[in-house]
């Protein structure tokens, strides 16, 4: 890559030997590349749940005034649906883009670069928090859409970098990026709630709030980047990994040489024995993404004056649908850490899949609000919602992880990286076309 060559170029070739001979790494002093890293992965998915968890906000700013009334129905109550294929789409897109762009650019441009304009269109969303949009609320939504667009091009850029880097670190700060990945939706909701009743409930004021901390956060990832490059630890795994490459390149022509036809498996094999996993991730992220958030967010408490508490009413959905589902799509993800389905263990995983479509009846059943007086309310008690919703979170983060990391094990060491992409593939494919059944479930609840 661009970014070893870099490195290269900056240090003496004698440095590098003397690297290699070294009888141990320098430590990671103080946690602070683990720590840097979990931040990073904070900020990976951070545009995506800042904007779906400001549910109260964008309900608000898309209300049209007196003389625009005729847009409110549609465009209120089915932004979130829009908002996730808009940040879907483009991320499926990265996912192929990314490999042409990385044997072209280094990964420090492409995640200053990416920082600095997810930094900018944060800035941009906290200003328009101020703006009166009731006006021209179609203007707004258009531009919000183009804004969620831009970011998630941006996210992904940043996201892709960032794995890349932490590639050439031992397995446990991959782990590290990851875990900060689960932690965004936590850091997103915990936010809103905090800046909710710091507010007393002020929509506008809150919001500035919230989305004012995603510009801390993208500061802190700029600023914590610039010393992450600077980390001995995080040196020696660059000059070690620049030496090893030299070394592959000169002995490559003589590998290509002595492999054997029969040695190089084709795509369509290395597809087959990934099948039942990328069938999986497919489905359980198509599941999650048609009811999260655009159905999730639209329960309402069934208590009788719901509005008579902050926790019933305003922040309902806050603590209910983010906060809950969040929460346990972090423990999910740590309690796969544990699991692998590899050789028959894999059909089990298919199957596990295939039972979460049961959410879907279960959640509509759920007091989702607006609805058609032909669509019943089946759960009368708050508490079954938020036992869907834990359950649906837990499944997610658990299943999701498993097929990620099992899907490689199921191939040869030296096709790992297509089955990962293969995996990769699915999985936004799966984020995406969850987001466009989403429009399905919320219509079915209105007929």
């Amino acid at each position: 890559m661009s970014g070893r060559r870099e490195m290269r170029s900056g240090g003496e070739t004698s440095e590098e030997e003397r690297l290699l001979r070294s009888p141990s790494p320098p430590k990671d002093k103080f946690y602070l590349t683990y720590i840097i890293l979990f931040i990073h992965g904070i900020g990976h998915l951070l545009p995506w749940n800042m904007f779906i968890t400001a549910h109260e906000y964008f309900v608000e700013k898309f209300k049209c005034s007196g003389n625009y009334s005729h847009c409110t129905s549609f465009i209120e109550q089915n932004f979130e649906n829009f908002f996730s294929v808009a940040s879907m789409l483009p991320v499926m897109l990265m996912s192929l883009l990314n490999i042409y762009i990385q044997s072209k650019v280094s990964f420090r441009k492409r995640m200053l670069v990416s920082l600095l304009m997810m930094l900018a269109l944060f800035v941009l969303t906290s200003a328009l928090v101020k703006v009166e949009t009731h006006n021209y609320v179609d203007l707004f939504f258009a531009g919000t859409l183009l804004t969620i667009v831009f970011m998630s091009v941006f996210s992904g850029l940043f996201q892709s970098s960032t794995f890349g880097y932490a590639g050439i670190l031992p397995q446990k700060y991959t782990a590290a990026v990851m875990s900060g990945q689960a932690f965004a939706g936590i850091f997103s909701s915990l936010a809103r709630i905090i800046s909710t009743v710091a507010t007393g409930g002020h929509v506008e004021l809150s919001a500035l709030l919230y989305f004012l901390s995603a510009v801390v956060v993208i500061l802190l990832c700029l600023a914590s980047l610039i010393l992450l490059l600077k980390l001995k630890f995080v040196k020696y795994y660059l000059n070690l990994t620049s030496v090893r490459t030299i070394q592959s390149r000169a002995t490559q022509t003589e590998i290509n040489k002595k492999t054997s036809k029969k040695d190089n498996m084709p795509f369509k094999e290395i597809f087959c024995d990934v099948l039942v996993y990328s069938l999986s991730v497919f489905l359980v992220f198509f599941v999650t993404l048609s009811l999260f958030p655009a159905v999730l967010s639209s329960i309402k408490s069934v208590e009788k004056y719901p509005d008579a508490s902050i926790w019933t009413g305003k922040l309902f959905d806050a603590l209910v649908c983010f906060l809950m589902f969040n929460s346990s799509d972090f423990v999910g993800r740590y309690l796969s850490n544990w699991f692998k389905m590899t050789g028959k263990w894999r059909f089990l995983l298919l199957a596990l899949t295939l039972l979460r479509f049961l959410f879907v009846p279960l959640l509509l059943w759920c007091n989702v609000q607006p609805r058609s007086i032909h669509f019943h309310v089946l759960f009368h008690n708050d508490v079954w919602p938020i036992l869907f919703i834990t359950a649906l979170g837990l499944s997610n983060g658990f299943l999701a992880s498993v097929c990620m990391v099992s899907a490689p094990q199921n191939v040869k060491e030296e096709f790992r990286e297509t089955a990962s992409t293969i995996m990769t593939f699915f999985l936004s494919f799966g984020l995406l076309s969850g987001a466009a059944m989403s429009f399905l479930y919320t219509y079915l609840t209105k007929i």
